[in-house]
């Protein structure tokens, strides 16, 4: 008898035209680790009295919530739907390779997505469940020594749909990102690091209306601003950053993982030191952390562009 296990799963994306109505996925996760996606019901117990009866007597379904995690090892393919869920707006150039450019924007809302996730059961059946109406709340792309590079997203969704078959997936033939593809540039000077974080916060709201159709499924927008920083972790080199957090001065960085021509990813922009003192803990090399914000005080894509270089025409 077929075992269903993990070596079944699948995951993938299709992006909305109507918020809250499901789609087939377009692109697909060739480097899923893990996921936690799931649905949360409320209940509404009552409280009414009943002559004779100790036991509540009443339970009715209220409003529900998709919450939950992805997390993925980059490659050159799927890391495009994924920016383009995060950051927001993609402008498309080149003609083979392709140049996607991702930034935050006003004029684009963060998509409203299909998550469709494959879950195989004992019977070795994948189960198709579909999280609609989902939204990147926060994500992070992480990069150790002797890793590949990572991106983890939270969602906030809608509903849930468990109609239907799997979807069969199709995998672009793409370039995994790992630590030896990775530079790290602070104002045009070269930095080693031994771990480093890009992150966003793009503070979705959800909200649940009295309304006609689907009460109990919230309102999932994107109205808040979007944060975004990081840290990276590096030997106690010279005063230089310090003295950039002390003096509060702007600086450009640049992370860029290299993996061949048709393979690139580049994070660019303007960045705020936060600052940390690197303080003696032992007989070891003093190490530095250095957090940092994105920020401009004219242009959203000056603060932030992503950019990735791929065989890949369209994300979506």
């Amino acid at each position: 008898m077929p075992v269903g296990t993990g070596l079944l799963s699948q995951l993938g994306w299709g992006l909305e035209v109507t918020p809250g109505t499901a789609v087939v996925a377009t692109a697909w996760a060739d480097g899923l680790r893990s996921e936690s996606l799931k649905i949360e019901q409320e209940w509404m117990i009552s409280q009414a009295l009943r002559a004779g009866r100790r036991t509540q007597r009443t339970r009715v379904a209220g409003t529900r919530k998709i919450s939950g995690n992805v997390e993925v090892e980059v490659s050159s393919g799927s890391i495009g739907m994924l920016l383009r869920q995060s950051v927001g707006a993609e402008a498309i150039s080149g003609i083979g390779p392709y140049n996607h450019t991702f930034t935050p924007t006003t004029a684009v809302e963060v998509p409203s997505t299909t998550v469709e996730v494959g879950r195989p059961s004992l019977d070795g059946t994948v189960r198709r469940f579909r999280y609609v109406g989902a939204k990147v709340d926060q994500w992070e792309l992480s990069q150790d020594v002797d890793e590949f590079l990572i991106m983890s997203v939270d969602y906030m969704g809608m509903t849930e749909d468990l109609t239907g078959a799997m979807s069969t997936p199709t995998y672009t033939t793409v370039q995994p990102f790992t630590f030896v593809n990775a530079t790290l540039t602070l104002g045009g000077s070269a930095e080693c690091f031994s771990s480093l974080k890009i992150s966003g916060k793009n503070n979705i709201s959800s909200t649940n209306l009295v309304c006609a159709t689907d009460p109990r499924a919230p309102k999932v927008r994107d109205p808040g601003f979007h944060e975004l920083g990081g840290s990276f972790e590096q030997e106690f080199e010279d005063m230089t950053l310090y003295n950039l957090f002390v003096a509060g001065t702007p600086a450009t960085f640049g992370a860029i993982w290299s993996a061949g021509s048709t393979s690139i990813l580049e994070i660019a922009g303007q960045v705020m030191y936060d600052g940390e003192t690197p303080n003696v803990t032992g007989p070891d090399v003093l190490m530095q952390s250095v957090p940092f914000s994105f920020i401009h005080a004219t242009a959203d894509a000056s603060a932030f562009t992503a950019t990735l270089t791929n065989s890949v025409a369209t994300v979506s």
